[in-house]
């Protein structure tokens, strides 16, 4: 087998390449502790359910009625084609839902009471 001089230059490129690599590389990050609070999933729950509650109210608010104001419609068929409406915060939701379910994403959202 003989070897040529763009091997040998391939070879060289590597070399350094690899040398450099080891001389640059980043400074090990230091151990950390988790710092913090754990919070109760029930209590995390109560938060998104408070927010899911706030961002209905604003969606009414700012999207619903002003929307109706300018003369824009809202319904269930919302999606089909040649519709010109827009969704209900519930549509909104089991739309954003359906996307979950088809996504890698390991989160599913439901509609539906929550009762203690």
């Amino acid at each position: 087998m003989k070897i040529n001089r763009i091997d040998i230059i391939t070879i060289m490129v590597f070399a350094l390449l690899a040398i450099y690599l080891f001389v640059k590389s980043p400074v090990p990050l230091e151990e950390t502790s988790q710092k913090g609070e754990m919070i109760p999933v029930n209590t995390m729950f109560k938060i998104v359910d408070e927010e899911n509650n706030k961002m209905r109210i604003q969606w009414t608010k700012e999207i619903i009625e002003m929307g109706k104001k300018v003369g824009f419609q809202f319904g269930e068929d919302w999606h089909k084609e040649h519709v010109d409406k827009g969704p209900f915060p519930a549509l909104f939701l089991r739309e954003t839902a359906s996307h979950l379910e088809k996504s890698q994403v390991s989160l599913s959202l439901f509609f539906g009471f929550y009762y203690q």
